[in-house]
């Protein structure tokens, strides 16, 4: 047997009540539910659902919701510095080469396309999520 709590949507085991209890973290909603449930409810949701509390204080399965503009923007984000650090570990080696004049002319002319690769990345405007066209990555 299980506990669920719609407050925290989390099952809790009845037979480690005591723990909780000496924790402080029992829940004071909880209802409790089968092992069918529970199972259902623990394992992987179906496609584009996430587990909510329902109604009735139960888990049901719920459409998971579009991401905000302000969640595209912080995704958009990572993705730019992603791609900054990935250029910045391509391009490592060659400005060590360039600073100490031994860069080859091959080498040179692939630093400079990466480092215009990686200011075209750096002007990308990400408030513009999730309509953003990315720089292509020079060709290694």
């Amino acid at each position: 047997m299980y506990v669920y709590s719609a407050k925290n949507n989390m099952f809790y085991p009845k037979e480690m009540q005591s723990v909780y209890e000496n924790a402080g973290s029992w829940p004071t909603d909880g209802v409790e539910v089968d092992e069918s449930i529970f199972s259902e409810f623990t394992t992987q949701p179906p496609t584009g659902k996430t587990r909510i509390a329902g109604p009735e204080g139960l888990p049901v399965w719920a459409n998971i919701p579009e991401p905000t503009s302000p969640q595209l923007i912080q995704l958009a984000e990572r993705q730019k510095a992603d791609l900054l650090n990935q250029a910045n570990n391509t391009t490592a080696d060659w400005r060590t080469e360039l600073a100490l004049g031994i860069i080859s002319d091959d080498d040179k002319e692939s630093l400079i396309a990466w480092m215009k690769y990686i200011k075209a990345v750096k002007s990308v405007n990400t408030s513009s999520a999730p309509t953003i066209s990315w720089p292509v990555k020079p060709a290694s």
